[in-house]
C-alpha cells in the first residue's frame, strides 16, 4: 500500500482546487471501491482520506492568506462557501482563527509558515547558537531542567560528534541539536531532549552505550539505545523514542536540499510512506503538516525509491 499511498497523496495535491475531489473520485482513480480504499488509506496514513484532503486544503489556504489573498477567497478555493464555515474549520485545525493569520501576514509579509509549523532555525547556525535556543525554548515552555545537566550533555555531544560534517558543511552535531530543539518545542521531557542531542550517536560515532549511560543517566541512555534500533516499519513501543525519530526526520527533511535529487526523492518517499503515519500517532499537528508538506515538495524530483510491491530500496541511513 505504501506505493499507492504516495501516488494518492501526489494525486490529491495536484487536484486540491477541484470541487470534484471526493472519496469516490479518488478511489476510482486507483481502481478501488470506496469502502476498500477508505480502509486501506486509513490503515496506511492514520487518518480518513477526506480528512487528509481537508488538511492539505487548509495548508494551501494558509499560504494563500500569507501571500495576500483575502480570507473569503482562500475559503472558496478551499471548498467552503462561507467565511464563517471556513473560519471555524481553520480554528479547529490550527488552534487560531484565519483573521489572526491575516494580521500576521500584514505585519511580517511573505510566505512565512512559522505559525503553522514548528519553529525553524536559520541554516548554518552554530552549535553554540543552537544550544542557547534549546535552553530558551525550555525556559519559555516552563520545562524543568538543571542547567549543569544540560551543559554536561551539550559538551559531551560536541565531543562525541567532533570531526563529523553534514552535507551542508556544518558540524554534524548541529543535526542532533536541531533534533533537541524540535523536542523542546513539543515539550518533551528533559531526558528525551537530552537523548535527542545524541539521536544517532551510536550509529554515527564510536561512542559506547555504557559511556552514554554513565554520563547521561539510565533514562536518557535507554532512549538513545532504543533509538538506534528504531524501525519505522515496525510497531513503536516507546512514545519518547517515536518523538526523537520524528524530530530527527523532520530536521533531515528541512535540510534535504543539500542532498542529490535521487536522495531527496528517496527521503520524501520514505517519509510519506512510513514516518507520516507515525506522526499521526504522535498527534502534533505541526509535525504532521510539515512532514507532509516537505515530502510533497521534494518528491517531485528524482526517481522513486518505492517499488511496485511497496518495498523501499535502497536502505540508506538518514544524514
Amino acid at each position: 500500500m505504501e506505493a499507492i499511498l504516495i501516488q494518492c497523496m501526489k494525486y490529491i495535491e495536484e487536484n486540491l482546487d477541484q470541487e470534484s475531489l471526493n472519496l469516490a473520485a479518488i478511489a476510482a482513480e486507483f481502481g478501488y471501491s470506496q469502502y476498500h480504499f477508505s480502509r486501506l488509506f486509513r490503515e496506511s496514513s492514520g487518518m480518513p482520506v477526506m480528512e487528509y484532503v481537508k488538511h492539505r486544503r487548509m495548508i494551501r489556504a494558509s499560504r494563500q492568506i500569507l501571500n495576500g489573498s483575502s480570507i473569503l477567497d482562500a475559503a472558496l478555493n478551499c471548498g467552503y462557501q462561507t467565511h464563517n464555515g471556513f473560519s471555524k474549520a481553520f480554528l479547529k485545525q490550527f488552534g487560531f482563527p484565519p483573521v489572526l493569520l491575516k494580521a500576521w501576514s500584514i505585519q511580517i509579509g511573505g510566505n512565512w509558515m512559522k505559525h503553522i509549523f514548528l519553529k525553524e532555525t536559520e541554516v548554518h547556525e552554530t552549535k553554540e547558537e543552537l544550544y542557547q535556543t534549546i535552553l530558551n525554548i525550555m525556559n519559555d515552555n516552563h520545562l524543568p531542567f538543571q542547567k549543569k545537566e544540560m551543559d554536561r550533555a551539550y559538551h559531551l555531544a560536541c565531543r562525541t560528534y567532533e570531526g563529523l560534517k553534514r552535507y551542508s558543511g556544518d558540524d554534524y552535531v548541529t543535526h542532533p541539536l536541531n533534533t533537541a530543539i524540535l523536542l523542546a518545542q513539543m515539550e518533551a521531557e528533559t531526558s528525551t531532549i537530552i537523548a535527542g542531542m545524541f539521536c544517532d550517536a551510536l550509529a554515527k560515532t564510536n561512542v559506547s552505550k555504557e559511556s552514554l549511560y554513565n554520563a547521561l543517566g539510565e533514562k536518557a541512555g535507554d532512549l538513545i539505545s532504543k533509538a538506534v534500533s528504531f524501525d519505522a516499519k515496525k510497531p513503536v513501543e516507546s512514545h519518547q523514542v517515536l518523538l526523537i525519530k520524528l524530530a530527527e526526520r523532520l530536521h533531515n527533511m528541512r535540510t534535504v536540499e543539500f542532498m542529490s535529487s535521487e536522495e531527496q526523492k528517496e527521503k520524501a518517499d520514505e517519509t510519506l510512506a512510513w514516518f507520516l503515519p507515525l506522526a499521526f500517532e504522535c498527534g502534533d499537528k505541526r509535525m504532521i503538516e510539515e512532514l507532509n508538506d516537505l515530502s510533497l515538495k521534494w518528491i517531485k524530483n528524482g526517481k522513486s525509491c518505492i517499488t511496485d510491491s511497496g518495498q523501499f530500496s535502497p536502505d540508506r541511513k538518514a544524514t
